[in-house]
């Protein structure tokens, strides 16, 4: 087990998530942070059924922006004021030690304040979810399918991870996530008519979880402290 480097003085670390796919896979991180004595904040926008989700696993988090209409200035618009505001709780709350976060109001915020921040970048384009009678945790939805058939990306890898057969039918650009989980037999990706036929729709087997790095998010958790405390901090004032 990777263990994180614990520190003399109190350190923040700063998660921001901007859609249910990434309370999946950043709220993690809190637990691993907390077991290393390290404080953590919650910022969140009011996207779909993100805000639900995280109250369901106990977290209020700070809410800053909501979903807006297409259109890409319009949307531009609204990341713009969702910085501010988050700009302006860390001037209240207290500048964090280091940011972890797929959101790229998030990053341009701790870049204006010299933050040292770990991205991690999901291609994911986003469609309007289904809704159910209420929001439920991802994964505990997809252990109770018997396969997934989907547009690539978040919901396809998860499944191919936890073992589910995963197929998509995504036709632009693949990713080399989604490949290589195609090559070691965890995924299909259906490139036309003629492999629809390869989709089998039967009750699957037991869950196989796909654990080639169990110490991952200890060893992620270990680079966002270590890698904030070896970076100079920039002087940068809030406004």
């Amino acid at each position: 087990m990777v263990s994180v480097h614990r520190h003399r003085r109190s350190f923040t670390a700063w998660i921001d998530v901007e859609n249910p796919p990434q309370v999946q896979y950043l709220l993690p991180f809190r637990q691993a942070f907390q077991a290393a004595g390290i404080n953590t904040v919650i910022t969140a926008r009011d996207y779909g059924s993100t805000v639900s989700m995280l109250k369901s696993a106990g977290v209020e988090a700070n809410v800053f922006g909501t979903r807006v209409g297409r259109g890409r200035l319009r949307k531009a618009a609204s990341s713009a004021r969702r910085a501010h505001g988050m700009r302006n709780f860390l001037a209240r709350t207290g500048r964090p030690d280091a940011l972890l976060t797929a959101s790229r109001a998030a990053a341009v915020v701790a870049w204006r304040l010299g933050i040292p921040s770990f991205v991690i970048v999901d291609y994911d384009w986003k469609h309007e979810p289904i809704t159910l009678h209420r929001a439920v945790p991802f994964v505990a939805l997809l252990k109770s399918v018997d396969a997934v058939i989907c547009s690539g990306g978040t919901m396809l890898r998860e499944a191919a991870y936890l073992g589910i057969p995963a197929y998509s039918i995504f036709q632009s650009e693949i990713g080399a996530v989604d490949r290589w989980l195609e090559a070691i037999g965890r995924a299909k990706l259906i490139a036309g008519p003629d492999d629809l036929a390869s989709i089998q729709l039967k009750h699957r087997g037991p869950l196989r979880r796909l654990d080639s790095n169990p110490d991952l998010l200890d060893q992620i958790a270990a680079v966002v402290s270590a890698g904030a405390v070896e970076r100079p901090r920039e002087t940068a004032g809030v406004a």
